[in-house]
């Protein structure tokens, strides 16, 4: 293969990288070409090299050319390599990369930064065998891309291209898709933040698109083996972080690829477990991801994830069913069969092809707390077996083919059946009575439709409830296979909005309580509209002016509502037409202006002309107002008294005897002119 990987011709765009959507890492084809003893050539830049230094690795880049970077873009390289390595060596206890004798400049780990072809962000590749201490051991030294992003993407590349680097360090024998699992897991564990592997695990083929795929599935352009990384999630999550490490330590210290068998190894020997009995679980726990997932007891992250692929859905009983199109595949296979709508007792019968390790898992399933049970098999892989169905929002069979020490790559069948027995069984088939939309305080006649799916006659209770201000039971006794529609009391709908009315029977023994509710909505329109207050006029108005009615109005009901606003002083009236939103208050501003000619008190009035107003109540205000004359406010007269030469006036423009005065507002004439006085 030599070198023909940088003699490639491609257009390349300088613009940076998020993220590459596809198989972006080239370790793997870098792998085949050291086996095939054509190890990729180290890349020569495009201009004079310029190096970051540290204590253990050497960033090779330049500054020109088509590989040019800036010296940011290779300081952040090294600072996020010197991060993976203090991590995943000092403390994770991964062995370091080997010594490359010199290679470089000298020992020290390299990493170059090179344009490489669209799509490619990175990769790491073998040089040279290092069989000290593990035999299949080998240098190497990694190419990072120039356009990635800073803090993002390019981070990603780095955690996993180091991680690369540590592996070969104990073997270059193990099996392509196990070198992708662990190094995307590692990039969660040296950027936990990022989370880019979320994106992979909703493409197809993937362990949970097709979880019937085996574990060690490795398609080259394809995605399954960088989704494959939650395989080396639930190894951490399960057991420990040391799991993985512990893992490429046996792998490294037995000759040639022994994948699964240091799987099952380290299991065996550190865990009180084995690759049989992860495989099992491994398939339960991909259930418990997205709006299923428990992160407390599964995937620490599988809420971010989305759920597994469901291969049936059984919703009415007896069924039936085979894995055609979705056969497991040794190792670790799945499939997930959905049963729903049952009740009572829940026979299950699995037979799945002989001579493999099957497990049938079956989880009764409630959000709160799963049950997790297994179906006993024979020796022909058949079992069957009961569970009551009154526990469970819905069943689940899981056939997992736990199996792993020969038949590699085989597709396996099995065939499944499902039924069961309910002798009581009471349900509501539907509600009558409840309109879409009515008004408040209207009075509807509800009345039920209830059935007996059970297969003996019984004495049950039936509640209907509105809101929260209706409830109503009702007894009755139905044969089996019998309905009855049950008539309620009136209900008067005492509220607003949106109510719930809902039916329930109440049957101490119903065997399949899924039934038992059945529910829907009214709408209670309130129309009810009012004046909150009169803002003008008010007080005192100088005679010969104009006044421009205001009001604040209001819509207390939940309806948009158009209505007249009527205002009147004396005989003069105006009428305005307004909209109001729901639950809304305006300022009205009438159009017309009313002439304050008359002297004196008068009454305003305002009102609102709503059809169907629920509430006449708030439909009127009135306020006192009086036209007075015009004046200048005199804000000490007292000393004017004195004068003889004046007259007083109040408000209605009577003369007043001013040895008997009381708190209000009064008129002084004196010389021809007005004044305005106030007595507190």
């Amino acid at each position: 293969m030599g070198n023909w990987f940088f003699l490639l011709l491609f257009l390349f765009n300088k613009k940076e990288v998020d993220k590459i959507i596809g198989d972006w890492c080239y370790t793997i084809c870098a792998l085949e070409a050291f086996k095939a003893k054509a190890s990729l050539q180290r890349p020569n830049l495009s201009g004079p090299v310029e190096y970051i230094e540290g204590d253990r690795f050497r960033v090779h880049y330049t500054r020109s050319g088509s590989d040019a970077v800036s010296r940011a873009y290779a300081e952040s390289v090294a600072s996020y390599i010197a991060h993976s390595f203090r991590l995943q060596v000092d403390s994770l206890n991964w062995a370091p990369p080997p010594p490359d004798f010199g290679l470089g400049g000298d020992d020290r780990y390299d990493i170059y930064i090179k344009a490489l072809p669209s799509g490619i962000g990175g990769y790491c590749a073998p040089e040279y065998s290092y069989p000290n201490p593990y035999p299949d051991g080998a240098t190497s030294y990694i190419a990072v891309a120039n356009n990635l992003s800073i803090g993002g993407f390019l981070k990603v590349v780095c955690a996993h291209e180091f991680n690369h680097a540590c592996q070969f360090r104990y073997s270059s024998e193990e099996e392509s898709f196990w070198y992708e699992n662990t190094a995307v897991w590692m990039e969660d564990v040296c950027y936990e933040e990022i989370n880019d592997y979320v994106g992979y695990l909703s493409s197809s083929p993937g362990p949970l698109t097709t979880p019937y795929y085996p574990i060690n599935t490795f398609i080259q352009g394809g995605l399954y083996q960088y989704a494959g990384g939650i395989w080396a999630m639930y190894l951490e999550d399960r057991f420990d972080t040391d799991c993985l490490r512990k893992i490429w330590e046996r792998q490294g210290v037995v000759n040639g690829n022994n994948t699964l068998e240091g799987f099952d190894y380290v299991l065996r020997n550190f865990y009180n477990s084995n690759l049989n009995n992860a495989l099992k679980e491994y398939g339960i726990w991909r259930y418990f991801t997205g709006q299923r997932a428990i992160p407390d007891r599964f995937f620490k992250e599988g809420n971010l994830w989305p759920m597994v692929s469901v291969m049936s859905t059984h919703n009415s009983y007896p069924c039936q069913g085979n894995s055609s199109s979705y056969e497991p595949v040794v190792p670790g296979g799945a499939d997930y069969i959905n049963f729903l709508n049952g009740g009572g007792k829940f026979f299950l019968f699995f037979d799945g092809d002989d001579g493999f390790n099957w497990q049938a898992i079956v989880i009764g399933y409630k959000r709160e707390e799963p049950r997790i049970y297994e179906l006993n098999l024979n020796s022909q892989a058949q079992g069957n077996d009961s569970f009551d169905w009154r526990y469970e929002d819905n069943f689940v069979l899981i056939p997992i083919v736990a199996h792993w020490e020969y038949g590699i790559g085989y597709q396996l069948n099995f065939n499944y059946s499902g039924n069961i027995r309910i002798l009581f069984d009471i349900g509501v088939e539907e509600i009558r009575g409840f309109p879409s939309i009515a008004d408040s305080y209207q009075l509807v006649y509800p009345n039920v439709l209830i059935k007996n799916y059970g297969q003996r006659a019984t004495d049950f209770s039936v509640r209907l409830t509105c809101g929260n201000f209706y409830s109503d039971i009702r007894n009755i006794s139905l044969n089996p296979n019998d309905t009855q529609r049950v008539y309620f009391l009136p209900c008067t709908l005492k509220a607003r909005n949106y109510q719930y009315y809902r039916c329930t029977t109440l049957l101490y023994n119903d065997e399949r309580p899924s039934n038992n509710l059945k529910e829907g909505r009214i709408f209670v329109k309130v129309e009810d509209c009012g004046v909150e207050s009169i803002i003008e006029p008010s007080g005192n108005i100088s005679q010969g002016s104009y006044v421009q009615p205001k009001a604040i109005i209001k819509n207390y009901g939940n309806l948009r509502a158009e209505f007249n606003v009527i205002f009147a002083i004396g005989d003069w009236q105006t009428i305005k037409r307004i909209s109001i939103p729901a639950n809304t208050e305006i300022l009205v501003i009438f159009d017309s202006l009313w002439y304050a000619a008359t002297l004196g008190e008068h009454l305003a009035k305002c009102s609102t002309a709503l059809a169907n107003d629920l509430n006449r109540n708030n439909d009127k205000k009135e306020i006192i107002f009086y036209v007075t004359l015009p004046a200048v406010e005199e804000n000490n007269f007292f000393n004017n008294l004195k004068d003889n030469d004046f007259l007083i006036f109040d408000i209605k423009g009577s003369k007043v005897n001013t040895n008997y005065f009381k708190k209000g507002i009064y008129f002084l004439k004196n010389r021809k002119q007005l004044k305005k006085i106030v007595i507190k």
